[in-house]
């Protein structure tokens, strides 16, 4: 089962965001809100962001994680660490 949990200032804001990760359309995934968010006090302070968990309802239909996002996830965690992502396999040989 592929299921993501995605967030946004508003609900359809939060799904449009999964669907353009997920790679597909509305009708290939189960929508669930977990938090329809508010806007706080006037706007300026408490805003919670809008939650949802998209599932695809067909797995086989899942599209491939792509390695360019899977290098850009790494990065932003090892950012995150203060580590550097070096990568070795474009190194010339000697």
């Amino acid at each position: 089962m592929v299921e993501i949990e995605m967030e946004g200032k508003t609900v359809e804001e939060a799904i449009q965001s999964g669907l353009k990760k997920l790679g597909c359309s509305q009708d290939k995934v189960e929508i669930k809100i977990l938090n329809e968010g508010s806007s706080g006090l006037f706007g300026l302070m408490g805003n919670k962001p809008s939650r949802v968990m998209l599932t695809l309802k067909d797995a086989s239909a899942a599209p491939a994680f792509p390695v360019a996002q899977a290098k850009e996830t790494l990065e932003s965690i090892l950012r995150l660490m203060h580590m550097a992502f070096t990568d070795h396999r474009h190194r010339s040989r000697r």
